[in-house]
């Protein structure tokens, strides 16, 4: 019979002859020490744990890391979460979703899995926080079409009001016009 297993393995069958027989521990799980029979506990969330972690929290190790930038890792995570569209997470260590940070003002994040902001809001158009468009439709809360009246550079955050003496008259307008002599 096997008389230790090596770290971060486990058996649940006792009796077993070679080492080789052992399991490797769960991706998702830890195994602190030899001989176990079921794993030590999850992975502590804001890591991710692959299979053979002797450790909750591994952090450059083959058998695991800090939870890379763009991602959350519940605990016990076996594989990294990616941030929702609309948000990026540009550190590493997220635990939760709502570690991932919303699109800033201005800017939109296109994709899922982001490590920073895709880039700019269109001209014509103004992103608010959490736009996953540079275009957005106006469909929901992250921004629109720059409506008429105002004016919308690249970048914009909100619609910027025509001056005093200027007008907009369509929508989506990126500049003032000056209005007609009398």
């Amino acid at each position: 019979a096997v008389r230790a297993r090596a770290a971060a393995t486990l058996s649940p069958i006792t009796g077993l002859r070679n080492l080789s027989q052992c399991q490797p521990c769960p991706p998702g799980s830890y195994c602190a020490t030899p001989g176990l029979v079921n794993v030590t506990g999850p992975c502590q969330a804001g890591h991710i744990c692959y299979a053979n972690s002797n450790e909750p929290a591994p952090i450059g190790q083959a058998h695991g890391d800090r939870c890379p930038a763009g991602r959350h890792c519940p605990e016990g995570a076996a594989a990294p979460v990616l941030c929702p569209r609309g948000t990026y997470r540009s550190t590493t260590g997220a635990a939760l979703p709502s570690d991932c940070m919303p699109c800033n003002g201005g800017r939109f994040c296109g994709s899922s899995g982001l490590s920073n902001t895709t880039g700019a809001c269109s001209s014509g158009y103004y992103c608010t926080s959490r736009a996953s468009s540079s275009t957005p439709s106006g469909a929901d809360d992250t921004g629109a079409p720059c409506p008429v009246g105002h004016f919308c550079p690249t970048g914009s955050a909100a619609p910027v009001p025509c001056r005093n003496g200027t007008y907009s008259n369509a929508t989506g307008s990126t500049q003032c016009l000056s209005c007609p002599a009398e």
